[in-house]
């Protein structure tokens, strides 16, 4: 039988057989997916490189549909099975039809294949010699040759066709074609000739170089378009758009300065550049790049003239200034009088309503845990229950910030009461399992251990990872330092120095732990007591202290349950406070030749190698 048959065949009886089965009013629901059964049968040769049957199957595909895709993945196998003869009579038959020019190109494809490379690049030149006006026949010929791996032959395709018919432009192809080639320079020369005559390609472009930058593993790519966009600004000073591409890159390259002083200066240029600001600020403040962030709010806040961006500057500008506040507390502990006033001169301006709301919720935790007012921070978030069109999450939300500030005031059955109001109308969600723990960490303050750990052999299956692993790390606490005889005084004030950190009094649990370690010198605690202390020495920036009890703490416990973090934050204190690279180096070879179980050995490994090749 041959071929052609033998394909006849196949599709044949597989409708056939669909059609006995499923009957008449399904036809054509059958031939579908009959066709469907067929392309995948193809794929699938393919892949293996059984290409002689792939051929009879794209090829009655194509005779079925009309496809180009299944032809010329026909062509492809007759190629891979070096049945050349067949291919080219098939390619001139097409040709002949048709007279589309990217049958040159298989053709010449087609000869290479078999070696005869003089045939070959006539065929691709007559193909380039045949080129008319109509675009879509331009690029369908630039696309054979890319398809088939001719980068060279796809760019004089469209370099001939924009010399031949000067009203078009081929900057996007062309710098798709040099991207495969990794020749950035041509790229970036290529998207900025796109930019130069269609700005509004700039998402595109961007987006594309995206793709780029993704790819450029050695960094080339950032050297050569900081270079080659630098050098478009110089010549062409005005050109707004080669202006925006630079904050853009800038903002990718997490340069924020650079990127604000661009952007500030297109903006007084244009008057129009808000929404680049905007965009530049939430970019920096999320990058950790804080001052930034609030240079651009601030100026955003202070345009003249009609300002739809005041608002949102002002509300934003806010919120960034409290994150700042926290990423370098206790470092900004001098900011809390300025800050203060920003958060209330914000609610004077904008109100205290649900576009607020978030607000006034980082207002109240400042309050509370930094202020040390709590009774305001109380009464700051009962106004905000009463508000009008809260849903559920919401009120949940603020609930169990209200429970946190009566903790610090000192009101715990209040807390308790809010907890269980949020674990009860919320069951099953994440906020539900968080009220609950909170619950529990509030009894285990109070000194109720036995209630604290039948709480939490239900929390420890909570869906919620965060609350879940918490919840362990308390019931492992409670039960492995709870006395028999019931009294825990040294438990009790860990628990009560817990209590001082949960509301940042960070002077009092100090005081607290120390009191601990002297009451108690024997205590099965003190590993939790000197993890404690050296926490809180680092957030007062006594890092000399803090090293010296990490140091007795892994000398005292060298396999002790605190033991990896404590090794770990050791090294970082030596490396970034203490400058002793030597130190932190022998603590990073320490982790990564001694405790390869560590959760820490990659970032040690990295850190020890940073630090040996300086």
């Amino acid at each position: 039988m041959k071929k052609g048959q033998t394909s006849f065949t196949i599709y044949f009886c597989l409708l056939t057989f669909l059609f006995f089965f499923t009957g008449i009013p399904q036809g054509f629901s059958q031939k579908k997916d009959a066709k469907v059964m067929i392309r995948e049968q193809a794929n699938r040769y393919y892949q293996e490189q059984k290409y002689d049957k792939a051929a009879e199957l794209f090829k009655s595909l194509y005779n079925d549909t009309g496809a180009d895709a299944y032809f010329e993945y026909y062509l492809r196998c007759l190629v891979e099975s070096a049945d050349y003869k067949t291919a080219l009579k098939t390619i001139r038959q097409k040709f002949r039809e048709s007279k589309r020019p990217k049958y040159l190109v298989w053709q010449g494809y087609v000869y290479s294949r078999e070696g005869d490379n003089k045939r070959a690049q006539e065929s691709y030149q007559q193909a380039i010699d045949g080129l008319q006006p109509e675009r879509s026949r331009i690029v369908e010929l630039g696309n054979a040759f890319y398809t088939l791996g001719e980068m060279d032959w796809a760019a004089r395709v469209y370099q001939e066709a924009q010399k031949k018919f000067p009203s078009q432009e081929f900057h996007y192809e062309l710098a798709q074609i040099y991207f495969r080639t990794r020749n950035y320079p041509l790229m970036l020369n290529a998207y900025l000739d796109l930019l130069k005559s269609q700005p509004k390609a700039l998402t595109i472009v961007e987006g594309r170089l995206m793709t780029a930058f993704y790819y450029d593993i050695d960094g080339e790519l950032k050297d050569e378009m900081q270079k080659t966009i630098l050098a478009r600004l110089q010549a062409q000073p005005g050109n707004v758009v080669y202006s925006k591409l630079y904050v853009w890159f800038l903002i990718q390259q997490k340069n924020y300065s650079a990127a604000l002083s661009q952007a500030l200066a297109l903006d007084r240029r244009t008057g129009n550049e808000a929404s680049i600001l905007l965009n530049l600020a939430q970019l920096a403040a999320k990058g950790g790049a804080y001052s930034e962030a609030l240079r651009a709010y601030d100026y955003l806040k202070n345009r003249k003239g009609d300002n739809s961006y005041r608002e949102e500057a002002q509300l934003r500008q806010t919120q960034v200034a409290y994150q700042h506040f926290l990423a370098d507390f206790p470092e900004r502990r001098t900011a809390v009088d300025s800050l203060d006033q920003l958060f209330q001169e914000t609610f004077h301006q904008l109100g205290e309503d649900r576009y607020t709301l978030f607000l006034m919720e980082d207002y109240a935790r400042f309050l509370a845990f930094y202020r040390y007012q709590p009774d305001k921070a109380i009464s700051l978030l009962k106004k905000a229950e009463k508000m009008q069109g809260l849903n559920q999450a919401q009120r949940g939300a603020l609930k169990v910030e209200l429970a946190d500030c009566n903790v610090c005031a000192g009101d715990y059955w209040e807390a308790v009461l809010l907890y269980a109001q949020v674990d009860k109308a919320m069951r099953g969600t994440a906020l539900a399992d968080e009220a609950k723990f909170k619950r529990a960490k509030l009894a285990y303050y109070m000194g109720d251990f036995n209630w604290v750990k039948a709480q939490m052999d239900i929390l420890k299956g909570s869906t919620a990872k965060l609350t879940a692993n918490d919840a362990l790390a308390l019931s492992l606490l409670i039960e492995s330092h709870e006395a028999p005889d019931s009294l825990n005084s040294d438990l009790q004030m860990l628990a009560r120095a817990d209590l001082n950190l949960f509301c940042n009094r960070t002077e009092q649990a100090l005081s607290v732990l120390d009191s601990l370690q002297q009451k108690f010198p024997s205590s099965d605690l003190v590993e939790e007591v000197l993890s404690r202390k050296a926490e809180i020495l680092v957030k007062l920036q006594k890092y000399p202290e803090a090293a010296k009890v990490y140091s007795d703490l892994l000398a005292r416990y060298p396999e002790g349950r605190n033991c990896e973090e404590a090794r770990f934050r050791l090294g970082q204190l030596y490396q970034e406070k203490l400058n002793l690279p030597d130190k932190a180096k022998a603590v990073y070879k320490d982790i990564v030749l001694n405790h390869p179980g560590s959760i820490y050995i990659e970032e040690a490994r990295k850190r020890f190698r940073t630090l040996r090749e300086k």
